[in-house]
């Protein structure tokens, strides 16, 4: 078989499996991010000024999520982007401007992301989640307080509060994670209103993959969550367990 039919194949098991194990969440899940790639308000409200990317960013839903145990949902602040260097326009970004033209279904743009996942944070971001703490992201769903990236990539607080209150909040209720990462400070500061929504979920607090300090110093924050999840993970054994 060649390499690019065995690609093809490989790619329709997989829309198939993402088809199958997203039922339980959609249609409510392609309604809540249809109606989330539509937004403009903090652009029309001139909180914020448009950067290179133009479109709110649905984020991550792992096919295997739905059914996975326990549930982890990693929530960031927002999609990045809008430095002073204009960079091309990304596949996600593309692919975000065909799912709000209702030229491609939530799947498509899921499974598109995956191929470009490794390109996230200028190469960082995958790494640093994935192999410091051992995550599967075949069952890992992403989160963003804001869902746009903006010119300065500075959200200010009247629009974290405004996303996460309009589009966050009904998201995370929807995936009802059993874990919740909070990766970096700013995030951190929603924990309570989070928690107000996923009551049962427990808790891990870490750096941003782009945080500040050497290279040991980041090492050493990494080894220390991987071991803190760790212990969630084996009390959410035990509690099903019982």
């Amino acid at each position: 078989m060649s390499r690019l039919l065995l690609t093809a194949n490989l790619r329709l098991l997989n829309l198939r499996a993402m088809n199958q194990d997203i039922r339980e969440l959609s249609p409510k899940l392609h309604e809540l991010f249809f109606k989330a790639v539509h937004c403009e308000d903090c652009f029309k409200d001139k909180l914020v000024k448009h950067c290179d990317s133009k479109h709110p960013h649905p984020r991550w839903v792992g096919p295997g999520y739905a059914v996975s145990s326990p549930r982890i949902l990693l929530v960031m602040i927002n999609p990045g982007g809008g430095g002073k260097k204009a960079n091309p326009i990304s596949p996600t970004e593309r692919w975000a401007e065909r799912f709000k033209k209702e030229e491609c279904s939530l799947v498509e743009l899921f499974w598109r992301q995956g191929e470009g996942m490794h390109t996230w944070g200028g190469h960082r971001a995958l790494k640093f989640y994935r192999d410091g703490l051992d995550l599967d992201v075949f069952s890992l769903a992403f989160a963003n307080i804001a869902w746009c990236a903006m010119k300065g990539n500075k959200p200010p607080k009247e629009m974290l509060d405004r996303c996460y209150t309009k589009h966050t909040s009904p998201l995370i209720k929807l995936l009802n994670p059993d874990i919740v990462i909070l990766s970096g400070g700013d995030v951190q500061k929603f924990e309570d209103r989070i928690h107000g929504l996923v009551p049962k979920a427990k808790f891990l607090r870490m750096p941003h993959y782009a945080m500040r300090g050497s290279e040991k110093e980041k090492q050493k924050e990494l080894k220390q969550a991987h071991k803190d999840l760790n212990k969630l993970k084996r009390r959410h054994r035990l509690a099903l367990a019982k």
